[in-house]
């Protein structure tokens, strides 16, 4: 099964959005038993699955004693995005980003095997603004972001919500 997660909200002077690519999640076996402990996938990772195929995350059941496997894949359609510089002497830096579907992002995808994700918990966000400044790790506070660059001008996410959805494809 494959899983789409998305940052939803009402987006002001936002030109895209990322996550790290490690996250806590929520998952249940296929057999119908959610798993107790929220886990950690992190793309960084490397396990290898009982068909020799690499995964990032591979966790065993308590009720079935199958094995669940996780990996995250590369996001179709990410566009380079050259920033504006901070400082003068900063580094112009690269990101890719999704383009915006219905006030909302994709950011990451997961494909399992006999497991489902139901929920991330939490996540490491950052956001481009239209005018490419971009704010890593930023804070996300009752479901709202807020941040300011230079010149005052602000870039903000109203209602934010991660969400996740089981893709056909």
């Amino acid at each position: 099964m494959r899983f789409n997660v998305f940052v939803e909200g009402d987006f002001e002077n936002i030109k895209g959005v990322f996550i790290a690519q490690s996250y806590p999640i929520r998952i249940r076996c296929t057999c119908g038993k959610e798993h107790e402990k929220n886990v950690v996938i992190s793309s960084e990772d490397s396990n290898v699955n009982k068909k020799g195929e690499e995964v990032n995350l591979c966790v065993t059941c308590h009720e079935c004693k199958e094995l669940m496997t996780f990996k995250i894949l590369k996001l179709d359609g990410q566009i380079e995005c050259t920033l504006a510089k901070a400082h003068p002497d900063d580094d112009s830096e690269n990101v890719y980003l999704t383009d915006m579907d219905k006030n909302r992002f994709m950011v990451s995808r997961i494909q399992t095997n006999g497991a489902e994700v139901l929920s991330i918990t939490n996540c490491t966000l950052n956001l481009v603004s239209d005018d490419g400044v971009l704010f890593k790790d930023v804070n996300i506070r009752e479901k709202t972001v807020a941040e300011f660059n230079t010149k005052s001008k602000m870039s903000s996410i109203i209602d934010f919500s991660l969400v996740v959805e089981q893709t056909k494809h």
